[in-house]
């Protein structure tokens, strides 16, 4: 009974929400799907306010990820999939509003990578990120607080980060990324 209850009254509290105006520049949180250099990954995120300066909207966001890579490991020699994380802080930027349902922005930030002792002897490795990324309001108007995004960018670490624990000692993490997710706005 007590579940019942509450799915019910999170479908209430989703439709008033959706039916009120979001604020497009307040808080923001999220979910994404990510795949760093052929490594996938699931993350969350939160974003500051915008702040307006000049003709562009300024923002703070960071991101927390559970990445895993996949290779041939030397304590079991077969195909693995191995657990390591990403913190990441950035600023983002964007003020366009194409059409009324697309909005792109820009992000540029430092990352800290926190490996896996089974495939790197590093612990943690340092660098920088940059994403190029679209938002899909999800309703016409102004009245949906919830939008899907698409982000293509890099990441760049300082050091080498090869997996050097495993045959070979292939790169991860580094080099190309994409993503996909959901944003909510407060």
């Amino acid at each position: 009974m007590k579940r019942i209850v509450l799915f019910l009254a999170s479908i209430i509290v989703v439709q008033v929400c959706a039916n009120a105006a979001p604020n497009y520049n307040g808080f923001s949180a999220g979910y994404t799907i990510c795949n760093d250099n052929r490594d996938f990954g699931l993350g969350l995120e939160a974003s500051t306010p915008r702040i307006a300066v000049g003709f562009i909207d300024l923002g703070a966001r960071a991101h927390i990820f559970n990445n895993w890579y996949s290779g041939i490991t030397t304590k079991t020699k077969t195909e693995d999939w191995t657990p390591y994380q990403n913190l990441k802080f950035g600023l983002f930027a964007g003020n366009a509003d194409f059409a009324g349902c697309v909005r792109p922005y820009g992000e540029l930030g430092a990352v800290m990578v926190m490996t896996n002792s089974d495939f790197a002897k590093d612990a943690q490795e340092y660098g920088i990120y940059g994403n190029f990324g679209l938002e899909f309001k999800t309703m016409d108007g102004d009245k949906s607080p919830v939008l899907y995004f698409i982000e293509m960018g890099a990441n760049g670490i300082f050091t080498n980060s090869t997996a050097d624990r495993m045959p070979a000692e292939p790169l991860y993490f580094h080099g190309f990324r994409s993503a996909a997710g959901i944003r909510w706005y407060f």
